[in-house]
C-alpha cells in the first residue's frame, strides 16, 4: 500500500501541475493530444474521489498533500487557484472551465472543445458531466467578452454563430425539466447577464436559423427569446436600434408578432421626428437619423409581396392620418413615402 500510495501522490502532483499550465499562458503551446491526457487525468481523479471520499485515513493523506501542494504553489503562481480534495469530484470540468477561460488558448484548441460540447446528446456521458452547463457557461463567458467581432451581419460571423449554438445549448439543458414561468426566468437571467449588444446579435442569428423552427424544443425556445425583446421596451428598442434592417425584415417575415412590433417601433420613431432649422428630420428621442428611418421602410418593402403590401398600406394610412399631404417637408410620412418610391417603384 504504501508503494501504491507514494504513485497516487505523484500522479496528484502532475494533475495539479497540469491544471496550474492550464490556467497560464503556456497552453498556447498546447495540441490537442496535451488537451485530451489532461482529460484523462480528469477521469482519474474523478474515479479516485469517489473511491476513497469515504475512507478517512486516505482522505486525510490527500488532503494534506494538497495543502501543501497548494500552499507550494501558491507562494510562486500569482492568483493560483487552490484544490481540494472535494474538488477532485469534478476534476474535469475544473480543467475544462480553466481552458475555456484562458485567453492564450489557442483557437484549434478552442474549438475543440466547442465542438465536443456541442456534439453532446443527453444520454451521452460528456466531457464535461457535471450536466455540462458549467463548461457550457465558460464557453459563453470567453465568447462574449472577446473583441474579435468583425462583420456587422451577425449570420456572417462565425464567432457570433459559435456563441448563438453555445448559448442554444446552454438553456435547453436549463430549461429541460422546467415549464411555464420557470423556463421563461431562467432564459431571460441568463439574456440579462449578456453584456450588449452581443446579447442582440446573438438572439437574430437563434430566431433567424432554420433550427430555431425546425426544432420543436427550439420553436419554444424562440418564443421565449420573443418574450424577453417584446415585453421589455428597453430591450426592443435596443435590439431594433442595433441589428442591421434587413435582419429586422426578415425576422418580421418570419414571425407576425415581430413584425407587428417593428412596426409599432418604427411609428414611435416617426411620431417623434420634426424638422431642424435646416429642413432636415430629426428624431428627439431616438438615435436614429432620418437616412436610416427611411432604410428600415425600404428593407420591409424589398423582404416579401406580403411585408411590401402591409408596409405600403401602413405608410398610406400613417400618411392619410396625418393630413395626405403630397408635399415633401410637411408630414414625414409623406416624406417616408416619396423617398421609398424612388427606390422601391411604388
Amino acid at each position: 500500500m504504501p508503494g501504491k500510495m507514494h504513485t497516487l501522490l505523484e500522479n496528484l502532483d502532475r494533475y495539479i501541475e497540469v491544471l496550474t499550465l492550464s490556467q497560464s499562458v503556456h497552453v498556447k503551446d498546447w495540441d490537442i493530444s496535451c488537451v485530451r491526457r489532461g482529460f484523462e487525468w480528469g477521469t482519474y481523479f474523478q474515479q479516485v474521489y469517489h473511491r476513497f471520499h469515504t475512507n478517512e485515513c486516505l482522505r486525510n493523506a490527500l488532503e494534506d498533500h494538497l495543502r501543501s501542494k497548494n500552499e507550494t504553489l501558491s507562494a510562486c503562481i500569482k492568483n493560483y487557484q487552490y484544490i481540494t480534495f472535494n474538488d477532485l469530484r469534478y476534476s474535469k470540468e475544473i480543467f475544462c472551465m480553466s481552458l475555456l477561460q484562458n485567453k492564450a488558448l489557442s483557437k484549434d484548441i478552442f474549438q475543440y472543445i466547442v465542438r465536443q460540447l456541442k456534439n453532446l446528446s443527453s444520454g451521452e456521458i460528456s466531457i464535461c458531466s457535471m450536466s455540462n452547463i458549467m463548461c457550457q457557461k465558460a464557453a459563453l463567458q470567453l465568447l462574449l467578452f472577446s473583441s474579435s467581432i468583425a462583420s456587422k451581419n451577425p449570420l456572417e460571423n462565425p464567432c457570433v454563430v459559435t456563441q448563438a449554438e453555445i448559448l442554444k445549448n446552454h438553456l435547453e439543458n436549463r430549461i429541460r425539466l422546467l415549464k411555464g414561468d420557470h423556463q421563461f426566468a431562467v432564459v431571460a437571467d441568463v439574456l440579462s447577464g449578456i453584456p450588449q449588444p452581443s446579447v442582440y446579435k446573438i438572439l437574430a442569428v437563434l430566431l433567424l436559423s432554420s433550427e430555431t423552427c425546425d426544432s420543436q424544443g427550439q420553436v419554444s425556445l424562440s418564443h421565449l427569446f420573443l418574450k424577453w425583446l417584446l415585453e421589455n421596451d428597453s430591450a426592443w428598442t435596443d435590439f431594433c436600434s442595433k441589428i442591421n434592417c434587413h435582419l429586422l425584415s426578415r425576422l418580421s417575415s418570419k414571425y407576425v408578432i415581430v413584425s407587428k412590433a417593428y412596426m409599432d417601433f418604427l411609428i414611435k420613431v416617426g411620431e417623434s421626428m420634426e424638422l431642424d432649422v435646416h429642413g432636415k428630420w430629426v428624431s428627439s428621442n431616438a438615435e436614429l437619423p432620418f437616412n436610416t428611418f427611411r432604410n428600415h421602410f425600404e428593407s420591409l418593402m424589398n423582404t416579401s409581396e406580403d411585408l411590401r403590401s402591409a408596409t405600403e398600406a401602413k405608410l398610406k394610412a400613417l400618411k392619410s392620418q396625418d393630413g395626405d399631404y403630397d408635399l415633401p417637408g410637411i408630414s414625414i410620412w409623406t416624406d417616408i413615402l416619396l423617398e421609398v418610391k424612388k427606390i422601391v417603384h411604388l
